[in-house]
């Protein structure tokens, strides 16, 4: 787990881990499977360095996206980006958007994924540099 304190996880959390009580049938069809499709963007490419910018998602079931369960968010930054990664993901130092921080979206996210399969174009990367900064929290 994450949390530092293992005895006084937040509340979000438990719930969260309460949502994989229930199996999924090995057989079950993957029209039937729920999944979170998920992109983040980064300061960079190193996980051990870099910072997550911004988180997106959405929900898909019966190979359709639902565009009303979607969510994004900018992150707070405690430092800009590099200026190397702007063209990639075009979220500029000085944008006017509001930004949070992870740990406010946290719960939000988590009730959103709940327990759908994660994917996602390179989603080893994203996964470990969300779980990087969950750990900061």
């Amino acid at each position: 787990m994450f949390w530092k304190n293992k005895n006084n996880f937040p509340v979000y959390w438990l719930a969260y881990l309460s949502t994989f009580s229930e199996k999924v049938a090995p057989d079950t069809p993957i029209r039937e499977l729920q999944f979170w499709v998920m992109d983040t963007e980064t300061t960079g490419l190193n996980p051990k360095l870099d910072e997550l910018l911004s988180i997106a998602g959405i929900p898909m079931e019966n190979f359709t996206l639902s565009i009303a369960g979607s969510y994004e968010c900018l992150l707070t930054q405690e430092r800009p980006p590099g200026r190397d990664s702007i063209p990639i993901h075009g979220i500029l130092p000085d944008t006017q958007q509001p930004t949070r921080s992870l740990e406010m979206i946290l719960p939000t996210l988590l009730e959103r994924i709940n327990n759908r399969i994660i994917v996602g174009h390179h989603i080893h990367f994203d996964l470990q540099m969300l779980n990087k900064s969950i750990k900061a929290i």
